[in-house]
């Protein structure tokens, strides 16, 4: 299964974590994996390129874990962003339930 945790204060996301695998399916044809991987590599990436806020990312593939944290109080483009990569996983969440992926928020 995979554990996202969104830390976020005041409806702000500051980051968040991620960690485990979903085992829908075969390492490397598992589809959930796969669509959970694109989501929150592709907000990343979007963050670096579309954004001039700073963060950090820590990860272990063979975990499953990544750890992204911004460094500061992220801007209107990077909330836009998380949000977009939130309603992303919840839709992964809903298609193939809590079984592989669960999605919560923590207040920090």
């Amino acid at each position: 299964m995979i554990t996202i945790t969104m830390h976020k204060k005041d409806d702000v996301i500051y980051g968040f974590s991620s960690s485990g695998h979903a085992e829908f399916g075969n390492p490397g044809h598992d589809i959930v994996c796969a669509g959970v991987s694109a989501l929150i590599l592709n907000a990343i990436n979007s963050i670096e390129l579309l954004s001039t806020d700073k963060f950090h990312v820590r990860d272990n593939q063979e975990k499953g874990q990544i750890q992204f944290k911004f460094d500061q109080t992220p801007g209107e483009q990077s909330q836009l962003l998380m949000q977009s990569m939130i309603i992303g996983l919840q839709g992964i969440q809903k298609t193939y339930s809590k079984k592989y992926i669960i999605l919560h928020f923590r207040e920090v």
